[in-house]
């Protein structure tokens, strides 16, 4: 027929390829061939040999594609190493990849882990269906050194945790398979455990009732001794428009029975879903804490104040918008005379909440402060805001939780409503395939390509176990979802398309919703206290006085001209008065607003006399000059004024603006020579030099 014979017409190998008569194994499984090919044997002949040279230019394909894939992920690599140099910050995953060739490339790994063998003789790990074959790797010189010793007197062991149906990982390396064969490996029993401590009878029995059958190796879990009765209610909608209403009614029938909202949290599949979420809760009245609120940056009021602050600087009117409308005021009824682009972060912060007067109460302004504490310039400050992810405050936060699925894990509530998918769900669209050997480890990356599986095997099979793998962990994502549940649990389903109709949910109650108070009381109610003028920041040990002679009230006034004196110093590229005029310059568009021109005066008189001093500035012939050196020493962090490294040994020198406090400041310098002497193993010595109005006076301090 005309369409039998335009299946085999000449043709690229791409379209050829992706014609269905080429999903047959055989010419004789195709009921238009079958009749040709038994009169002429040669056709079926003919027919295997084009699959075989349709799989031969596939495999060319994948690897002229990989070649240049490969290419690509060199030059990438190889910035991320330049630009982790440059920065001297490492990304989360980068760590382990740079420890593997560390340890595999660079040194003898068989020195370090024979000086960790000696150390640690037990080896405990959880959560280890989420562990990766690269940290295996790390791991197991260890774990093989363990069993090698097996039977010798010295008792040393391997134990580890995890349970492979909360395996959620895979997108980022996990491999639950690791699981079992870590235990196949090293022939380790692997004991189930069978007891949920955490969910009330129904939940447990209920989830029994839905995985079992359905997901393999799933061991049935009894509930805990005085475990409560509690509830499971699953409601089905007809659209997936009904989901967010419903849950909404279903928060509202919970707190009606006197369920506080801090008791509530609701599951969704994605980021996208929680927003909506979300919203329509709002829109109801209905306090709730999305997921990624946990993070400072979305707390809207403070996101108000470091927006404000992008507006001081940057000058674009939309981003005053929010603090504006948070404090009623508009910009012509704000002095923000005072602002100066040279002004630290804090300093403007500080400001604008005295300037608008509504964080009184609000524990997470300190931890904004914090942060902003450790950035001199606003610029550094915002770019770093806007990427960080600082944890607010606790107990500052108050709603029903909503969170992803994902972000859920290992987390428990007393009342869990879990939601549907909002929209269908994600296809495998990643370009590679990766083919595992029994470690499991990749022993091979394939090029996804269409119809590919009908012409070679191993990709077939590469595929197939894909598919097995995603459909697992998609079960894995439910069963974490349906799990999470203390008291009770409504799941709310679509009666169409429902990711939950893998485990043949249907619509129906078991257990009863009662009455009940809350189970969340926070520990320790709120105190109320006497008001803290802040007024100190930055990241400068700053001793507790002792109640002895010298403790006075603090002089605001002395802190800050001390503070500007050093960071003069520290703008001096040199020890010149050419460097000094440019620092003084720096120092004065900085504190210009807050020190007085005679304090100005003073410090640019004090810093001359510096340089007058002989005694002093030979201090610098022969040595290495290191300013504001911060170091780590026995769980402290320290910063040295200036570190002069000579061949023979250290100075370590302090300045100050007083000798108010001498004992002090001899005991600081003298932790910093310790420390100093201990990291470097060389002599060093301290000094502290004293740049007072009337005279420079260097006081070398005798510490052998």
């Amino acid at each position: 027929s005309p369409t039998a014979l335009n299946n085999f017409a000449p043709a690229d190998p791409k379209t050829l390829s992706a014609k269905s008569v080429f999903e047959k194994n055989s010419l004789l499984e195709h009921r238009n061939y079958r009749k040709y090919v038994e009169k002429e044997p040669r056709i079926e002949s003919l027919f295997v040999e084009i699959k075989r040279l349709l799989a031969g230019w596939m495999e060319t394909k994948e690897r002229i594609v990989l070649h240049h894939l490969f290419g690509l992920y060199d030059d990438y690599r190889n910035a991320r190493i330049s630009h982790a140099r440059h920065t001297g910050v490492l990304p989360f995953d980068d760590l382990t990849y740079f420890t593997y060739r560390l340890l595999y490339e660079s040194i003898s790994k068989e020195f370090l882990y024979f000086k960790l063998d000696a150390k640690f003789k037990h080896i405990l790990l959880d959560e280890f269906q989420d562990t990766s074959t690269l940290q295996f790797l790390l791991l197991k010189p260890l774990i093989d050194e363990i069993f090698s010793g097996m039977g010798q007197s010295e008792l040393r062991s391997f134990f580890y945790v995890g349970d492979t149906k909360q395996s959620l990982y895979r997108f980022r390396g996990g491999v639950e398979e690791l699981f079992d064969a870590v235990a196949k490996r090293y022939g380790i029993e692997v004991a189930q455990m069978d007891t949920n401590y955490r969910s009330s009878r129904n939940v447990v029995e209920q989830v029994n009732r839905w995985f079992e059958g359905v997901m393999p190796g799933f061991v049935s879990q009894k509930a805990y001794k005085g475990a409560p009765e509690g509830y499971v209610e699953v409601t089905q909608v007809a659209e997936a428009e009904e989901l967010l209403a419903t849950s909404v009614e279903e928060i509202k029938r919970l707190l009606a029975l006197g369920v506080s909202v801090d008791d509530i949290a609701l599951l969704v599949h994605t980021n996208k879903d929680g927003q909506k979420l979300q919203e329509a809760c709002e829109a109801e009245g209905i306090a709730t804490v999305l997921k990624t609120s946990s993070s400072l940056k979305y707390l809207p009021k403070i996101a108000a104040l470091a927006a404000m602050l992008s507006y001081l600087f940057y000058g674009e009117p939309i981003d005053a918008e929010a603090m504006l409308a948070y404090s009623g005021r508009g910009l012509v009824e704000i002095d923000l005379s005072w602002f100066s682009t040279f002004m630290k972060p804090v300093e403007v912060i500080d400001r604008l909440v005295r300037e608008f007067g509504y964080f009184e109460e609000d524990r997470n302004l300190l931890r904004l402060m914090a942060f902003a504490a450790a950035y001199e310039d606003i610029p550094t400050f915002l770019e770093e805001f806007a990427t960080s992810r600082i944890p607010v405050a606790q107990g500052s936060v108050h709603g029903a939780q909503i969170m992803t699925i994902h972000g859920s894990k290992g987390l428990e509530f007393e009342h869990v409503i879990v939601l549907d998918k909002m929209t269908r769900p994600n296809s495998d669209r990643s370009p590679l395939l990766y083919h595992y050997n029994d470690e499991p480890t990749i022993e091979r990356i394939l090029y996804r390509m269409k119809g590919r599986e009908y012409l070679d095997r191993v990709y077939a099979s590469v595929v197939e176990a894909g598919k097995e793998a995603a459909e697992k962990d998609r079960l894995n994502g439910l069963y974490v979802a349906l799990t999470r549940a203390v008291e009770g649990m409504t799941v709310i389903k679509k009666e169409v398309g429902s990711v939950f109709d893998v485990i043949g949910m249907r619509a129906g109650i078991l257990g009863e919703k009662r009455s009940q108070p809350s189970r969340s009381t926070k520990q320790g109610s709120q105190t109320s206290g006497k008001s803290v003028q802040l007024s100190r920041y930055g990241t400068q040990e700053v001793p507790q006085p002792d109640r002895d002679d010298e403790s006075e009230e603090i002089d605001h006034q002395a802190i800050l001209f001390g503070t500007a004196l050093h960071y003069t110093l520290e703008m001096m590229a040199a020890f010149d008065p050419e460097s000094l005029e440019t620092a003084l310059a720096a120092m004065q568009s900085r504190y210009g607003q807050k020190l007085s021109s005679e304090q100005m005066e003073d410090i640019a008189g004090r810093l001359a006399s510096l340089l007058e001093n002989e005694e002093v500035m030979r201090l610098f012939e022969g040595a290495k000059v290191y300013k504001e050196r911060a170091l780590s020493y026995r769980g402290e962090l320290k910063q040295v004024d200036l570190l002069l490294e000579y061949p023979d040994h250290y100075l370590v020198i302090d300045y100050k603006s007083s000798k108010k406090g001498m004992l002090k400041h001899q005991a600081q310098v003298s932790s910093y020579v310790q420390a100093i002497r201990s990291l470097t193993g060389k002599e060093t010595k301290g000094m502290i030099l004293y740049l007072l109005k009337e005279r420079i006076e260097p006081l070398f301090l005798n510490l052998t």
